[in-house]
């Protein structure tokens, strides 16, 4: 199967939920994630929980279709499609970092990755390209939620 999405790349849609989480530890609230999914509305929802963050206090807030279209065009740039069906981990590692990926586009088509301390070709570049982008749309309220913490 692997052989043919490498063949056969899955073809980049108008995204309808996009899923990348991540972990980097094994302390309390050390996943990470980011989300983008396609309301019955037609408006996006993009969701933020970074590291050390208690899933319930992810930041979330609606956004255009202009972000949902700069990152299929990541996506495409980074020939995503390829990476449908990964799943490799490394079984001699047990506190490493690991990966996942669901992405659904409105055509039916869909691209699921996951690694544990393997990763397909190009992704760190594509994994902090996101990250970046996520970290930009939820700038105030990360500044926000560091000030609070300050205070604590």
């Amino acid at each position: 199967m692997r052989l043919i999405s490498l063949l056969f790349p899955v073809k980049i849609g108008e995204i309808k939920r996009f899923y990348l989480s991540g972990a980097d530890g094994n302390e309390m609230y050390s996943g990470y994630h980011y989300s983008l999914t396609l309301g019955k509305d037609g408006a996006y929802t993009a969701e933020y929980k970074p590291s050390g963050l208690p899933d319930d206090k992810a930041f979330k807030k609606q956004v255009g279709a202009d972000f949902a279209d700069k990152l299929c065009t990541l996506m495409d740039d980074k020939r995503i499609g390829r990476w449908n069906g990964f799943k490799k981990h490394n079984r001699m590692v047990m506190d490493g970092t690991g990966f996942g990926l669901d992405v659904y586009f409105t055509n039916g088509k869909s691209i699921r990755a996951s690694g544990y301390m393997k990763w397909p070709s190009g992704y760190g570049s594509f994994e902090g390209t996101v990250a970046g982008m996520f970290k930009r749309l939820f700038e105030s309220e990360i500044k926000a939620n560091e000030q609070e913490d300050s205070l604590l």
